[in-house]
């Protein structure tokens, strides 16, 4: 018998555990560098083949969903190839590459931007500080080298603590995204500490000071 799932986790420990036809694995099969490169891999691969080709993707759960809400089945109708071009962009973190501190294994950039071109995009996301080169040149190049387009970037901003300028770390973004051609810049405001899990409640002071460098960096961005 193997086990992978316990209540509570860490499992106290039960004499069930020390039978010797009894297997313990940790609940993360799912985790090893292998299965999370492929997940990301397979998602982008199936946005293609449904956003890009008009196809239904190779995996999914429901497809009568998903060919009723297409109008049919593979192949595609005439009706499905006169509408409208989509553009669609990928996103580093579709391979998982993420700035979160302990997030898991991080792929590197000629993996992820080769596979964003054979799943079909043309465009991408800048991801997180440190994935791509800094100096815009050079950050330009790699994207070039690879056959795509920056579209912009996911940009976490300290935006509410006081003797804290935000505005000189956009202006250094900002030169990369005229050397590659980006247009959109997302902000996230964060709320210093590494990761996600703090969530410390803001004074009356500090949204102000928030929204008010929120109207500082929307004027040097446009």
């Amino acid at each position: 018998m193997g086990l992978d799932v316990f209540d509570p986790e860490p499992p106290e420990h039960h004499a069930l555990f020390d039978h010797p036809d009894v297997v313990l694995t940790p609940h993360l099969m799912g985790m090893t560098r292998r299965a999370a490169a492929a997940t990301f891999v397979d998602a982008a691969r199936g946005i293609a083949r449904c956003a890009l080709r008009g196809r239904r993707p190779a995996a999914v759960a429901n497809p009568e969903w998903v060919d009723a809400l297409r109008g049919g089945a593979d192949p595609v109708t005439t009706e499905q190839t006169n509408r409208p071009e989509h553009k669609i962009a990928g996103a580093p973190i579709s391979w998982g590459v993420c700035e979160v501190p302990g997030w898991g294994y991080q792929l590197g950039p000629d993996r992820v931007l080769k596979e964003m071109r054979e799943v079909g995009l043309v465009a991408t996301e800048l991801g997180p500080e440190g994935f791509l080169p800094s100096e815009p040149a050079a950050m330009a190049g790699v994207l070039s080298e690879h056959g795509l387009q920056a579209v912009g970037g996911f940009t976490p901003l300290l935006l509410h603590v006081s003797g804290h300028d935000p505005v000189p770390e956009v202006d250094r973004i900002l030169d990369g995204y005229v050397a590659s051609g980006a247009q959109v810049l997302v902000l996230s405001a964060v709320t210093g500490s590494a990761g996600y899990d703090n969530r410390p409640q803001l004074d009356e002071a500090e949204w102000q000071r928030l929204l008010s460098n929120l109207d500082r960096v929307a004027r040097i961005g446009r």
